[in-house]
């Protein structure tokens, strides 16, 4: 327990190769499930998408049945930069109503979690306060940004699982 099971598993986590299948929330929960049979805090370390809500959803409502579960929705830090950036020009207006757009539908997501007693923390890798709270595992789910036939982007160095690992570190 405590910060050195985390180090740990980060240890033992980090040269794990990515495959080029999609992430399978329900039976990733549905695993954890046969495995963990003591109450504990299940941490999703994730970059969701729209396509992945409703997946997601299932799968934290079957862990919720047993467990304590946080969503750590892992946001691009494009967003903030997109959000504060000057809108002089019609594609910067896109960009700026995309935006805001993308995060409404997220937050909408977030709260619906929370009506089913998820907790979600929506923040970039280096806000994640994770590291010092002794959490005593973690399960790391990859979705890139864009999506293709043979997964390329879950193996890619600046994925959403290398960069949280990096940022853990």
């Amino acid at each position: 327990k405590g910060p050195a099971a985390l180090s740990l598993l980060l240890n033992r986590t980090y040269d794990l190769q990515p495959t080029s299948e999609a992430t399978d929330y329900v039976a990733a929960a549905q695993d954890l499930l046969i495995h963990q049979r003591r109450r504990a805090l299940v941490v999703l370390l994730t970059n969701t998408r729209d396509e992945d809500q409703p997946e997601l959803a299932s799968a934290a409502r079957l862990l919720r049945q047993k467990h304590l579960v946080l969503l750590a929705n892992l946001r691009e830090g494009f967003f903030g930069t997109a959000l504060q950036a000057t809108v002089e020009r019609f594609e910067e207006a896109l960009r700026h109503v995309a935006t805001v757009d993308f995060l409404a539908r997220r937050e909408r997501a977030h709260h619906a979690l929370a009506r089913v007693g998820v907790m979600t923390l929506d923040v970039t890798a280096p806000e994640l306060p994770l590291a010092g709270l002794g959490v005593g595992g973690l399960l790391l789910f990859g979705l890139p940004p864009t999506k293709d036939a043979v997964g390329s982007g879950a193996w890619a160095e600046d994925g959403p699982v290398p960069a949280a690992l990096r940022a853990l570190r």
